[in-house]
């Protein structure tokens, strides 16, 4: 029975290019963010609010709290106006169309605007978009992870140099944590539709790379937000591990000249769940999840 790996919420891919035709792309990869890094693994726990605030050793953790949810609910289920109502519609409606091409920086900057404008709060667009299957919070974080993840990449300020020539890599630790962080980037001799292709038909992952025994995509939710699975191989005496990656493109070509892919192990998913999904790809009928 393989362990499952829980991927850093703010994993970043980035290819960069002035166009998709541009030979020669440019890609770098980042783990960073500590805190939700923690969060996530004392949330696969199982433990409620207050033990995850009570464990955490990270700041944010503790003083994060539940009723900023519940008020947004609480905002969201106060009447609004036909016209109001028309707007988070449309304003709902604006925000699947350029999140399913892969703008969704462009999506959240346009709805926060969008809702400032007609006076809409923000809560109501995301009512309307959950009854379309998409969670507004979710994908405002994913937004958030890839502007820190381009930060990043543009900055090797707190990263140590250990290899540099045809792939360059840079790592970093921070004092009294048990997370090691790596960057790293290379000159790719094709056009950025061809790896960007090859991330997609995540599939075939195992046809090309040695350390992948099998991949393949659990769910598509639109082009550009895949749920995955892959099984990689480690040495003896230690077992394959599984991995699930919830990965999301976002096309900022035309603002910061990159093509981004946010990835982190799925957030709406219980561990039974999870394990549960894993086995399933595996093919293993016999797992007690």
């Amino acid at each position: 029975m393989s362990d499952q790996v829980v991927v850093s919420d703010a994993s970043i891919l980035l290819l960069t290019g002035p166009a998709l035709t541009q030979q020669g792309s440019q890609a770098a990869a980042v783990e960073v963010d500590t805190a939700k890094l923690e969060a996530a693994v004392l949330s696969a726990c199982a433990l409620d609010a207050a033990e995850q605030r009570a464990c955490s050793t990270s700041e944010a953790l503790q003083s994060s709290t539940e009723p900023g949810a519940a008020n947004a609910e609480a905002v969201a289920a106060q009447p609004q106006t036909p016209e109001q109502d028309a707007a988070a519609a449309e304003c709902a409606d604006r925000f699947v169309e350029l999140y399913e091409q892969a703008w969704l920086s462009r999506a959240v900057q346009q709805l926060a605007s969008t809702c400032t404008a007609a006076g809409i709060p923000e809560s109501a667009v995301a009512a309307k978009l959950r009854t379309r299957g998409v969670d507004l919070q979710q994908l405002q974080g994913r937004a958030a992870e890839v502007a820190n993840g381009i930060a990043e990449c543009a900055s090797d300020e707190g990263w140590r140099l250990i290899q540099d020539g045809k792939l360059r890599l840079l790592y970093r630790h921070a004092a009294g944590s048990t997370v090691h962080c790596f960057k790293g980037s290379c000159l790719l001799p094709a056009p950025m539709n061809h790896p960007m292709a090859m991330a997609k038909e995540f599939d075939l992952v195992s046809s090309w790379n040695s350390y992948i025994t099998n991949s393949s995509i659990l769910r598509t939710f639109c082009d550009v937000d895949m749920l995955v699975y892959a099984s990689v191989w480690l040495p003896w005496p230690f077992a394959e591990r599984d991995v699930l990656i919830s990965a999301v493109a976002d096309d900022q070509l035309k603002e910061k000249g990159v093509v981004a892919v946010s990835f982190a192990s799925p957030r709406d998913t219980p561990v039974s769940g999870s394990r549960q999904l894993c086995a399933t790809a595996r093919g293993d009928t016999s797992c007690p999840c």
